[in-house]
């Protein structure tokens, strides 16, 4: 018997006339699928949320009155991912399968499903309208009893909002879409207690997710993974059904350059075995940050202890480009790194030639900015005459009052009479975990070098680590979150200004040059 008190689930009735879309074997299995909670997993390219969608369809085509529900973490990532995807499947439905990758020619004729709006019964239009007082995206489909019935996409980004958003809705299937990037397992719980409310819905009440794999912490994996075994037999309680699908069967539907630009754009370990590996795997909390992706012996140049080192020779700036600088100003954490943007041969590079830190020490501005001046016009002279500078600090250099009514940005731009006019870097929500991530791409990518005459700047990616999961409570940004230490002053001055440049390019106004030096040719002098 089957936790509804039924001798079975309800049987999928096939679709008019054994028409049906065409699915790789794994995505049939999903479609087939009678659970009452269905889960997507996989790495990227798979077509996971495909065959959710496709389920989606049949099952507003079959029933009367029925509604389902997509929820999506953003607006904008529901309206342009899962939106779009939901239209490219109903055309399948109403037009007919696509022969190959292409899509130039039909393999069959579909059975001319009508989807869109409707107005007193009259197909009206193919887009979903929004909902004026809400803004959620509606888009009706005509079923095979003659009637509509809706899809309803909403997006919820806060968790606090949920239970609210949720009263008083009859879904009667629900899609999560990129489940794992929900916060919360309220995203699940709150829509299942408004399911099987709906009447007149004679096949299966279903909730299907689809996600890129997290980690066995992830509140996802407990639910399907460790909640759901019987403990007894050590089995998955048919209610639940969980299906990896993986990229070999989807291959053929892909761009052959597409797998190549995901070994491109994943860097990071952890997302590799996620990504393009479909493993789920915690990102690890409370270690050195950089560990895995800096190597002392090529991204630190000249290396420690070497010749070069103990003569004092490093990293050195070039003539033909700006100087920019990051600042982390703070009465005891002081903070000033000097860089460069470089064009090189084959890459863009960022160099670190030079720091001011006065990280454990009570520094005042005043006395600050002075050495600031004097080292701007050393390079000044190195370089041989006039030199550009670009100077970043964050956004509350500008906003935050100090304790004398003034503020950082002000003060610099004062004491040092005008020469010195700081810009912000913006920090959004998130903006920290962000550029760690960036700087981290930057070493994966052997496009970030750290002169060995910057020892505050080489510490701090040697030793900069992350935040620990506290009470057993899963934080996939806790990996990627600095803990408070002394390093932290340094990491902000170098990513300010890195993190600005990538977000808002055209801000910086740079002379765009080239060289075709290697990062080992910028070495020079002393320094």
């Amino acid at each position: 018997m089957s936790e509804l008190g039924l001798e079975s689930e309800p049987e999928i009735a096939p679709v008019n006339d054994g028409w049906a879309p065409r699915l790789n074997p794994t995505q049939q299995l999903v479609y087939d699928d009678p659970a009452r909670y269905v889960l997507t997993h996989s790495e990227r390219g798979t077509g996971k949320g495909i065959c959710c969608l496709h389920t989606l369809v049949r099952h507003c085509y079959q029933e009367q009155d029925a509604e389902a529900l997509i929820i999506a973490p953003a607006k904008r990532s529901g309206k342009r991912g899962v939106v779009k995807d939901l239209i490219w499947v109903l055309d399948i439905w109403r037009h007919g399968n696509w022969k190959d990758r292409d899509q130039t020619e039909r393999a069959d004729g579909g059975i001319g499903l009508e989807y869109g709006e409707f107005k007193d019964g009259r197909h009206i239009s193919f887009e979903p309208r929004t909902d004026p007082e809400t803004k959620d995206e509606i888009l009706q489909i005509r079923n095979q009893h003659g009637g509509i019935s809706e899809v309803v996409l909403i997006s919820l980004p806060y968790p606090d909002i949920v239970q609210k958003r949720m009263r008083g809705m009859q879904p009667s299937f629900i899609y999560i879409d990129e489940i794992t990037e929900l916060p919360d397992r309220i995203y699940f719980d709150a829509p299942v207690s408004q399911l099987r409310r709906r009447r007149l819905i004679l096949g299966p009440q279903q909730l299907y997710a689809s996600c890129n794999p997290a980690g066995p912490s992830h509140w996802v994996w407990k639910i399907f993974w460790d909640e759901c075994v019987d403990k007894d037999t050590g089995e998955r309680k048919p209610s639940y059904a969980v299906y990896h699908l993986p990229y070999a069967e989807n291959k053929a539907n892909m761009d052959p350059e597409y797998y190549a630009g995901l070994e491109e754009t994943y860097r990071d370990p952890i997302d590799r075995r996620r990504m393009l590996a479909g493993e789920w795997v915690d990102r690890p909390s409370g270690d050195s940050i950089f560990v895995d992706c800096l190597r002392p012996e090529y991204h630190i140049r000249p290396a420690i202890g070497s010749d070069d080192h103990r003569a004092g020779r490093g990293l050195m700036p070039l003539k033909e480009f700006p100087i920019i600088t990051g600042w982390d100003p703070g009465a005891r954490g002081y903070c000033v790194t000097f860089m460069q943007l470089i064009p090189s041969a084959d890459k863009v590079l960022w160099v670190v030639f030079d720091e001011l830190n006065f990280v454990r020490q009570f520094s005042k501005d005043f006395e600050v900015v002075p050495k600031v001046q004097r080292r701007m016009e050393h390079w000044r002279k190195y370089l041989g005459g006039s030199v550009s500078f670009v100077h970043i600090a964050d956004e509350a250099s500008f906003s935050h009052m100090r304790t004398d009514g003034s503020y950082d940005a002000l003060r610099v731009k004062q004491l040092s009479k005008g020469e010195i006019v700081l810009r912000p870097c913006p920090k959004p929500k998130g903006s920290v975990p962000a550029r760690v991530q960036l700087i981290k791409t930057l070493l994966f990518d052997d496009a970030l070098f750290v002169s060995a005459n910057c020892p505050k700047t080489v510490e701090m990616l040697r030793l900069l680590a992350s935040e620990r999961v506290k009470d057993g409570k899963y934080d996939e940004n806790a990996g990627l979150m600095p803990q408070r230490s002394v390093y932290l002053h340094p990491f902000d001055a170098l990513s300010y200004p890195i993190f600005k440049f990538m977000t808002n390019p055209a801000s910086f106004n740079l002379r765009v040059g080239k060289s075709d030096a290697k990062p080992t040719a910028f070495f020079a002098g002393s320094g």
